[in-house]
């Protein structure tokens, strides 16, 4: 008893500091969010930003990091999944009954996804998906048991999707070849990977960091979850 009420305050200190930052997500309802402003909530908020790539190996001729605009997003959260629908129906579009039930929906795992990396790496998630985790400070990481590579074209179209460990998070596809387009064809792929709840994050956890390994690189991105707060409740 003591624990949950160290816990609950512990979140409603978080909403109390998310209060002196609002952003579009707390100011107005979301099909009203300009596309500007949704862009932003998908790759420049509490739940999406830049991954940090470095190289897996130090010592030797490794070469420069790659520029990759790779973006890391929190999908199960409320305001990801509502920018998600925003794009689909536009600025004052009507929400349909499919999008709605999406947006109430609880999942039983975090998703996270990975944007904008070539689309060669789509073939390799089960080795991505087997080093992937969501580490804590003093706490053992939770590690992805569930993933699902989608590709899209040089336009950005998408094309298909691969299979991976556990099933398919967050996606329905027909399945997918095993390996992924050759190197420099334009094509880019999302690796969206599942975290089991059973072990759950709370406010104790303070911050969060996505971490995997790709190719010869390690890809990071840190949430702090005392941001990561949309109506004065923590949004996972």
């Amino acid at each position: 008893m003591i624990r949950r009420l160290g816990l609950v305050l512990a979140w409603s200190l978080y909403a109390l500091v998310g209060l002196t930052a609002a952003g579009v997500w707390d100011t107005k309802p979301f099909t009203e969010w300009t596309d500007k402003e949704t862009q932003v909530v998908l790759t420049e908020s509490p739940w999406a930003g830049k991954g940090s790539l470095t190289h897996a190996r130090a010592g030797g001729s490794v070469g420069p990091v790659p520029d990759w605009k790779v973006t890391v997003t929190w999908r199960t959260a409320l305001p990801i999944r509502q920018a998600l629908v925003r794009q689909q129906i536009g600025l004052g579009g009507k929400v349909m009954q499919d999008q709605q039930a999406m947006l109430s929906a609880v999942d039983e795992r975090y998703i996270i996804a990975v944007e904008g990396l070539p689309g060669m790496y789509a073939g390799t998630i089960e080795a991505i998906g087997a080093q992937t985790m969501l580490e804590r400070d003093g706490r053992p990481p939770i590690m992805a048991t569930q993933g699902v590579a989608q590709l899209f074209d040089k336009n950005g179209k998408p094309m298909e999707q691969l299979p991976a460990r556990g099933g398919r998070p967050g996606a329905s596809g027909s399945g997918g070849r095993a390996g992924g387009p050759p190197a420099g064809d334009g094509s880019t792929a999302t690796l969206i990977f599942g975290f089991p709840k059973s072990d759950a994050i709370t406010a104790v956890d303070k911050d969060v960091e996505f971490a995997t390994t790709i190719g010869t690189y390690h890809l990071k991105h840190k949430f702090r979850l005392k941001d990561m707060v949309l109506n004065g409740e923590p949004s996972l």
